[in-house]
């Protein structure tokens, strides 16, 4: 199954090839946060992979406590909005704020800033962008 890293996204967004709604974005950072909730890991964007599924896997990382965790996933997703046009100002708070000490914490300022959550339609949508 082919896959492209979320740095691959990113490049391909700042390059106008491809186009990443501020809502996807942080679905796409939500659903690896998700995993990260699981199993605390410090990953930059190459790590993290998109399959034509829909699905976002982690590949590597090396342990780290959860405000580096949170902290790392903050920097990712305003990478990611800085390639979107008229992200929600929730999300861009999101992106902006400190990390605390919980990521659990960031799971659910996430969700309060894409209600309503649908994982699933995220899922597909991530899966449309990936086929692009």
């Amino acid at each position: 199954m082919n896959s492209v890293s979320i740095a691959q996204v990113v490049s391909l967004a700042r390059a106008k090839y491809v186009a990443v709604p501020a809502e996807l974005a942080g679905c796409m950072v939500l659903a690896v946060v998700d995993q990260l909730v699981r199993n605390t890991v410090d990953v930059d964007a190459n790590q993290v992979h998109l399959f034509e599924d829909g699905t976002l896997r982690i590949e590597g990382g090396k342990p780290a406590n959860e405000a580096t965790v949170e902290a790392g996933m903050r920097h990712l997703l305003d990478a990611l909005l800085e390639t979107a046009t008229a992200a929600p100002p929730a999300l861009r708070r999101a992106a902006g704020r400190a990390p605390g000490t919980e990521i659990g914490l960031f799971v659910r300022e996430l969700e309060v800033a894409l209600v309503p959550t649908n994982r699933g339609a995220a899922k597909r949508a991530l899966a449309r962008l990936c086929r692009e």
